[in-house]
């Protein structure tokens, strides 16, 4: 849940042959529970929406 708090993530990937079906709904039920971004964190996911869009702009 790290990567959520830390840095906005929105994709989480699980490895289907290392994690079965109910410990991936436990996973799943967590991460779509978890808190939103960090106070602490929010000017850095800022910065990487910036840069996004200014990539996104130059294609």
């Amino acid at each position: 849940m790290r990567a959520r708090k830390s840095n906005g993530a929105q994709i989480i990937t699980m490895g289907e042959r290392v994690i079965g079906v109910e410990l991936a709904k436990t996973i799943l039920e967590a991460w779509l529970n978890a808190d939103e971004i960090d106070e602490s964190s929010k000017p850095k996911v800022q910065r990487i929406c910036e840069i996004e869009a200014e990539l996104h702009a130059q294609s």
